[in-house]
C-alpha cells in the first residue's frame, strides 16, 4: 500500500498574518498592517486567549491543596487554554510479549512423517458421488406437462358412446360424431433459463429434458437457453451452435422451465418475462412453464401469458417464512467450504418437517451471505459463516439430532472429492462444536490432525520434502476462510506463512528484526528503515516473514444490553431529547425520531478520511469529478437512512407535491429552497434535533461507505447504458420501470444507508463549481457565491442510464428547480462542522461501523518475502487497539488520549512525545515503546570492562515515558527554588546532585502535578532507551578508539573529554590542558547545553556524555541474577547507585551505551545529573 502524503502545507494564511503582527518590528513598514491584510484574505480578529497563569490560590484549588501563606512562595503553573488535543489520539504501542517459540520434533511414528499425504483412511473409495433428489417424480409431471401442451389430433375413429345415447334419445343423428384425441403435438420446443439465481435446479431442467428427449424424435424437439442477460432465448442447432430465437412453427408447443424471475432479487428477470410473453402470444402462442415458485408468488400478470405449472403444486410460504428457512439452511451448511446445489437439496429434504418449499434454494443461492455461486457449488463468506456456525453449534438453534443428521450427511458428499475438503470442514466442526462433536468421527478428525501437521513440517523446509504447488495454493485458499482460532495453531503456522508467502524452507530463513514505521494510517514492516518516512513504532523479530494483524481486546466496549441503557450507549451518557429509540446491529449505531406517526431512522458515519472524486480510468466518469482529493472528516455525523419519504413531508408540510404518489417512495419535485423550508419546520418541532443538509463531501463519504470503487458494492460496467451492478443496490432507467420506488427495497451500502444511488437524485448543501480545485478538505459544505448560485445534486436517480449513478457523478441545478427526480435526505452535523452548531450526540465508541470492526476482527495478514525489504498493511479507520503479530513476538497498539498531566502531545519521525509544563519551563518526554534488548556488552567491543556481563536478553513488556533531555537547571530550580550548580545555564543539564537529591525532586515535583508519577528509570530501562532498538557501542554504530580522549564517532552524538571544551564560553570552565589525547585542542571544558547533539532513535539527547545519569538500581558488581523484565535490582539500604552514560569530563571508553558506574547515594559531582521516567504500573 502506497504512503499517503499531506496534499497541503501545515501553515496557512492565518498563521502567515499572525506571524506579521508578531513582528511587524522586523524591516520597513510596508503599508499595510496585519488587520487590513487579514480583512483582504476573508480573516476576521478574533479575542484569542493567551495560556493562563494561575495565582497561587488557583494553583492550590487545581491541586487540591490549601493555599499557603503570603511567606510561602509558588512558582506559577502553566495549563494550556486550547482543548483541541483532548479529543485526539495516536497510536502507542503498549504491550510487548514473546511468542512460546518451543517446537518439538514430531515421535517417528507420527504418521504427519510419512512422505506419502496421510489420507482419509475411513472413507468407501468406491463410492459414486450421491445422487440429487429431483423435485417432483415424473409421474407427478407427465400428467400434467401432457395435458397443458397437448393439441387435437383430429378425427380418427367414431364416438360410439356419444353415437348410441344419440339414438336412445331419437335425436336426429345429422353429422357423425367423432372421436378428438390429444397428444404431445408435433414437436416441442423446451427454453431453459440459466440464470444464476436458478442454478440449484440446473439438474432438474437437464432431468426433464432428458425425459423429453426419449419421448420425442430428435428433429421434434428444439432446445433453447436464456439467461439474465440475454433479452430472448437463443437457439441451440446441430454442432451445438447458437443462433437468434425464431417462434416453433406451427403444431410445436412451448415448455420454458423457470420461475419466471419470480424468485430473483430483482424486478428485471420478471419484467423481461412479461415482455417476451406479450412477443409469444402476437404470435399466437402460450408457453407452459414449470416452475420452482410457490404458486402465486410474485405471479401478477403472467398468468394472463403463460400457462404456469409449478414443481411443488400445494407449496405455501410467505417472505418471511421463506427467509426464515433460508436463514435455517444458511446455519446447517455454515461449516461446509463448499455448497453444491445437490447438497443443499440433500439438507433442505432431510429435514421435512421444519424445511422451507423448493422455492428457497433460489433464494438461499442469491443470499448476501454467500461469497460466490456458480453451477457447480456456491462459497460462504467469511465474516458471515463464523456468526451462522456459533448459531449451528447452538442447542437453542440447532438441536443436537440435527447437528448429528448434517455431519452425516456433508460427510457423505465428500467421499468423492479429495480428502483435504473434508478434513477442512471436519476440523472447523470440531472448533464450534467442540465438546458435542461427534465421537463416531473423532478417526478422521485424527486423519485431518495428522495431514495439516504434515502440511506444517513440509513447510518449515530442511530436511522435510517441499511443498507442492498445488498444496500450497490450497493452504492459502484454507487460510482466507479458516476459524481464527484454527488458522492461529502454532502447528499451522509454518503452513500458513509459507501459503502467503508461495514457498516453503521457513527454518532456512534468517531471524530478522523488522522497524514497525506508521505512515498516515498506513502500517510499514521493514528492514533498515528510515524514520524520516514515517513515524517510528517500534520493533519486531520474524523468522517465517509473517506478520498477522487483528484488533485486540483493549478498552473493548460493551455489546450485550446496551439498547437499554443510555449511559453506555451515548458518549455523554445521555439521550438527546429528540431520540425516540437507539440501538446496534450489523450496520453499525442508530437512531431515530418520531413526527406524528413516522419514524425516521437515521445511521451513523464514523470519522475518518477519504478519497472524493473519481480515477481517470473510471467506467463513464465526466471531468467535474476532478481533481480526486483526500477528504478528512474529524467529526462524524447521523445521516437519514433513506431519502425523505412523502409520508414523512406531509407530516411536516401538510402537502405532498410529488408526482409518484406513495407513502414509502421518496418524496419529488421538491426544490433546494423547498428543503430548506422543511429542515426549518421539522426542527421547530423537535427542539435540538438540528437537521442541515449534508455537505457534498459528507453525501460521498457516505454513500463510499468505505469502499473506493465506483459503486459500493464494487467496480461498475457499462453496456449499453446499463450495469449488472447496480441491479441490487439502486432504481434507474434499467429496471425502474420509468418511476419512483418504494425506499428500502435494495440493498443498503456497509453503513445500512439505502438508495444512496439512483431512486431520486438528493440536493446537497454546496454551491456549485464544475471541479473540486479549491475545494475544502474537511468535509465542509463549499460556499462563497451569491445566494442564488446552483446547488449540487448527488446518486442519480430513476430516470438516469448507468454512467449518471455512480458515487462520484455530480448533478446542478438552480436552487428554484423542480422535478420529479429530484429529492434529499437530511443530516445531523456536530458543532464546528454545521453552521447551526448541533449539539453533539455521538454514540459511545463509535468511531466505525460495525462492518469495518468485524474485518478488523478477522484481521489482515502479509508476508515479508525473504527478498523484500518492506511491505505495508493498513489500519481499519477508526480502530481503538490493534495486535500484531509475528512468529515470535507480539506488540499490541493503542489509540491513546493527550496525558492527564500533558499540555500538547505529538507524533514524529521519533515516535510519540508528550509535555508537560511547568511555569515558563516546558519538559518533552518521549515514549520508549515495549520490546525486547541484549543487556550489557560482547567480548571484543572496544573499552569493554567485565561488569558490562555477562549478555543476557531483557524483555519490556510495557513501555514507558522518558525525558528527552537530563534534566535541566531551569526546570529544577523551578522545582527546586535554588541552583546551587557550578556552569550555570539554564539549559545546561543539572549537575552536584546526588541520587537522594534526585528522590527529593521527585517527589515535589510529581506533588505539584499530580498523575504525573515520575521515577528514575531502572538501569535496564535507561540502557533499552539508549540503544533504542541498536546492538552496536554506540546508539550511532560501532566504537574507534584512536585515544584516551579521541573516539571521533561519539562527536556528533556527545559531550565527553574529547570535544566538551571544544568552544566552550563560560569562564568557570574545567581546568582540561592537561587532559591526553583528545579530539579537539581545547584548555577549559564543562557541561554544555541540552539537544546540541544528535538525538537517538528515539528522540532522546544526551543519552551518552554530557553528564552521567543516575538510575533506580543499586550497584551489582555484574548481571549474574539481575531481573530480566526490566524492573530495577535494589540491593541493601545505603548501597552503592547505578549511574550509566558518561559525561563530559570521562575518557572515550566511559562513554558507551553498556559503561557502567558505581557512586554512593549520597555523593554529588560536577558531572553527576539524572534524567526522569514515567513508567506504568
Amino acid at each position: 500500500m502506497s504512503p499517503r502524503f499531506l496534499t497541503h502545507g501545515g501553515c496557512g494564511r492565518a498563521d502567515l498574518l499572525v506571524l506579521l503582527e508578531t513582528h511587524r518590528h522586523i524591516g520597513p513598514a510596508t503599508g499595510a498592517d496585519a488587520d487590513s491584510m487579514a480583512a483582504l484574505l476573508g480573516f476576521h480578529p478574533r479575542a484569542d486567549l493567551p495560556p493562563k497563569v494561575l495565582d497561587a490560590a488557583e494553583i492550590a484549588e487545581f491541586l487540591g491543596k490549601t493555599v499557603p501563606s503570603s511567606g510561602d512562595t509558588v512558582p506559577p503553573l502553566r495549563v494550556e487554554a486550547d482543548k483541541k488535543l483532548e479529543r485526539a489520539t495516536f497510536w502507542q504501542p503498549v504491550i510487548f510479549r514473546l511468542v512460546d517459540r518451543e517446537y518439538s520434533e514430531p515421535k517417528p511414528t507420527d504418521p504427519a512423517l510419512a512422505t506419502e499425504p496421510v489420507s482419509w483412511g475411513h472413507k468407501d473409495k468406491h463410492r459414486t458421488p450421491p445422487s440429487v433428489p429431483a423435485l417432483a417424480p415424473w409421474s407427478a409431471l407427465h400428467s400434467h406437462l401432457r395435458n397443458a401442451l397437448a393439441i387435437h389430433r383430429g378425427r380418427r375413429q367414431l364416438d360410439i358412446q356419444r353415437l348410441v345415447a344419440k339414438i336412445s334419445r331419437l335425436q336426429p343423428l345429422g353429422r357423425l360424431p367423432w372421436r378428438r384425441r390429444t397428444g404431445w403435438g408435433n414437436g416441442l420446443q423446451v427454453i431453459d433459463d440459466r440464470s444464476r439465481h436458478l442454478e440449484p435446479y440446473l439438474t432438474d431442467h437437464a432431468w426433464v429434458g432428458g425425459t423429453l428427449s426419449r419421448l420425442f424424435a430428435d428433429y421434434a424437439l428444439e432446445w433453447g437457453l436464456i439467461d439474465e442477460v440475454l433479452e430472448e432465448p437463443l437457439l441451440r442447432v446441430p454442432g451445438d451452435r447458437l443462433i437468434r430465437y425464431r417462434p416453433p412453427s406451427a403444431g410445436m408447443g412451448i415448455l420454458v422451465l423457470s420461475d419466471l424471475g419470480c424468485l430473483s432479487r430483482t424486478p428485471i428477470a420478471r419484467n423481461r418475462w412479461l415482455a417476451l410473453g406479450r412477443k409469444w402470444l402476437e404470435t399466437g402462442c402460450r408457453p407452459v412453464v414449470l416452475s420452482p415458485a410457490i404458486p402465486g408468488y410474485r405471479e401478477e400478470g403472467l398468468s394472463e401469458f403463460f400457462h404456469i405449472l409449478h414443481w411443488e403444486p400445494r407449496a405455501t410460504g410467505t417472505d418471511e417464512t421463506l427467509m426464515e428457512g433460508v436463514e435455517k439452511l444458511l446455519r446447517l451448511l455454515s461449516s461446509a467450504i463448499r455448497i453444491e446445489p445437490g447438497l443443499l437439496r440433500t439438507i433442505r429434504l432431510g429435514f421435512p418437517d421444519d424445511m422451507p418449499p423448493a422455492a428457497a434454494e433460489a433464494l438461499f443461492w442469491q443470499h448476501r451471505d454467500l461469497q460466490e455461486t456458480n453451477s457447480v457449488a456456491a462459497t460462504l463468506d467469511v465474516s458471515a459463516a463464523e456468526g451462522l456456525r456459533t448459531d449451528f453449534a447452538n442447542e437453542k438453534n440447532t438441536p443436537l439430532e440435527y447437528r448429528k443428521e448434517v455431519v452425516a450427511l456433508l460427510r457423505n458428499w465428500r467421499t468423492h472429492l479429495p480428502d483435504e475438503i473434508w478434513f477442512e470442514e471436519i476440523l472447523t466442526l470440531k472448533e464450534y462444536l467442540a465438546g458435542a462433536f461427534p465421537a463416531e468421527y473423532e478417526q478422521d478428525l485424527e486423519e485431518a490432525h495428522a495431514r495439516f501437521r504434515q502440511l506444517g513440517i513440509q513447510a518449515r523446509g530442511g530436511k522435510h520434502p517441499p511443498l507442492s504447488p498445488r498444496a500450497l495454493a490450497w493452504a492459502g485458499r484454507f487460510f482466507r476462510r479458516a476459524p481464527r482460532k484454527l488458522a492461529d495453531e502454532p502447528e499451522l503456522r509454518p503452513l500458513r506463512a509459507a501459503a502467503l508467502r508461495g514457498e516453503s524452507g521457513i527454518d532456512e530463513n534468517p531471524i530478522r528484526s523488522l522497524t514497525v514505521i506508521l505512515q498516515g494510517e498506513d502500517l510499514v514492516f521493514g528492514e533498515g528503515m528510515q524514520t524520516s518516512s514515517g513515524s517510528l513504532l517500534g520493533r519486531l523479530e520474524t523468522q517465517d516473514g509473517l506478520i498477522d494483524c487483528q484488533d485486540g481486546l483493549i478498552d473493548c466496549e460493551p455489546v450485550l444490553g446496551w439498547e437499554e441503557d443510555r449511559a453506555l450507549f451515548w458518549e455523554t451518557a445521555a439521550s438527546p431529547a429528540w431520540a425516540q429509540a437507539w440501538g446496534k446491529d450489523e450496520y453499525g449505531p442508530w437512531v431515530t425520531f418520531q413526527i406524528g406517526d413516522v419514524v425516521q431512522r437515521l445511521r451513523w458515519c464514523p470519522p475518518g478520511r477519504f478519497l472524493m472524486g473519481s480515477p481517470k480510468d473510471e467506467p463513464g466518469r465526466w471531468n467535474n469529478e476532478s481533481p480526486q482529493h483526500e477528504v478528512v472528516l474529524g467529526e462524524g455525523f447521523w445521516l437519514f437512512d433513506t431519502p425523505v419519504t412523502q409520508k414523512l413531508w406531509q407530516a411536516v408540510m401538510g402537502d405532498n407535491p410529488s408526482r409518484f404518489k406513495g407513502d414509502d417512495r421518496p418524496v419529488e419535485q421538491v426544490s433546494w429552497d423547498d428543503t430548506q423550508a422543511f429542515i426549518v419546520w421539522l426542527n421547530g418541532k423537535l427542539p435540538g434535533l438540528e437537521l442541515s443538509l449534508p455537505s457534498e463531501a459528507q453525501w460521498e463519504y457516505a454513500c463510499r461507505a468505505g469502499t473506493t470503487t465506483a459503486l459500493y458494492n464494487g467496480p461498475i460496467e457499462i453496456r449499453e447504458d446499463k450495469a449488472v451492478a447496480l441491479e441490487s443496490i439502486a432504481w434507474y432507467f434499467g429496471n425502474s420501470n420509468g418511476q419512483t420506488h418504494p425506499v428500502g427495497e435494495k440493498q443498503p451500502n456497509p453503513w445500512g444507508l439505502y438508495d444512496m444511488l439512483g431512486n431520486v437524485d438528493e440536493w446537497v448543501q454546496d454551491q456549485w463549481r464544475d471541479n473540486y480545485r479549491d475545494a475544502p478538505s474537511d468535509g465542509t459544505p463549499r460556499k462563497g457565491l451569491e445566494a442564488a448560485a446552483e446547488r449540487v445534486s448527488r446518486g442519480g436517480s430513476w430516470i438516469y442510464d448507468a454512467r449518471n449513478v455512480r458515487a462520484a457523478v455530480r448533478g446542478w441545478y438552480e436552487p428554484g428547480h423542480r422535478d420529479d427526480d429530484l429529492g434529499f435526505r437530511c443530516a445531523r452535523v456536530h458543532a464546528g462542522q454545521a453552521s447551526q452548531g448541533a449539539k453533539p450526540a455521538r454514540p459511545r465508541g463509535a468511531a466505525q461501523s460495525e462492518t469495518a470492526a468485524r474485518k478488523a476482527g478477522r484481521g489482515e495478514a502479509i508476508a515479508l518475502h525473504p527478498s523484500e525489504r518492506s511491505k505495508s498493511i493498513a489500519i481499519v479507520p477508526g480502530e481503538k487497539s490493534l495486535l500484531i503479530r509475528t512468529d515470535r513476538e507480539i506488540l499490541t497498539l493503542q489509540r491513546s488520549p493527550r496525558p492527564s498531566w500533558g499540555s500538547a502531545m505529538g507524533r514524529d519521525g521519533f515516535g510519540l512525545w508528550s509535555e508537560f509544563g511547568l511555569g515558563s519551563v516546558v519538559q518533552r518526554m518521549r515514549w520508549c515503546p515495549p520490546g525486547k534488548f541484549t543487556m550489557g556488552s560482547p567480548w571484543g567491543e572496544p573499552g569493554r570492562y567485565g561488569n558490562e556481563g555477562p549478555r543476557h536478553e531483557v524483555v519490556l513488556s510495557k513501555g514507558f515515558w522518558l525525558f528527552d533531555t537530563p534534566v535541566t537547571q531551569a526546570l529544577w530550580e523551578v522545582v527546586m527554588g535554588v541552583n546551587p550548580l557550578r556552569f550555570k545555564s539554564p539549559d545546561r543539564p543539572v549537575e552536584k546532585v546526588s541520587w537522594e537529591d534526585c528522590q527529593e525532586f521527585l517527589a515535589r515535583l510529581n506533588e505539584r502535578i499530580p498523575e504525573l508519577e515520575l521515577s528514575l528509570p531502572s538501569e535496564s530501562q535507561w540502557e533499552y532507551a539508549c540503544r533504542a532498538g541498536t546492538q552496536t557501542a554506540l546508539y550511532n554504530g560501532p566504537m574507534e578508539i584512536l585515544g584516551e580522549h579521541d573516539a571521533p564517532v561519539l562527536d556528533g552524538i556527545a559531550w565527553y573529554g574529547g570535544n566538551s571544551g571544544e568552544g566552550f564560553e563560560l569562564d568557570d570552565g574545567y581546568d582540561s590542558s592537561g587532559w591526553s589525547e583528545k579530539q579537539y585542542p581545547h584548555k577549559k571544558a564543562g557541561t554544555r547545553p541540552v539537544k546540541l547533539k544528535e538525538p537517538n532513535a528515539w528522540g532522546l539527547y544526551d543519552m551518552l556524555g554530557n553528564v552521567w545519569e543516575w538510575t533506580q538500581d543499586s550497584w551489582h558488581n555484574n548481571y549474574e541474577g539481575a531481573p530480566v523484565d526490566g524492573s530495577p535490582w535494589e540491593g541493601d539500604s545505603g548501597a552503592g547507585r547505578v549511574s550509566r552514560g558518561g559525561s563530559w569530563i570521562i575518557s572515550a571508553r566511559y562513554v558507551r551505551a553498556a559503561f557502567r558506574s558505581r557512586f554512593e547515594p549520597g555523593a554529588r559531582g560536577d558531572s553527576l545529573g539524572f534524567r526522569c521516567a514515567r513508567v506504568h504500573a
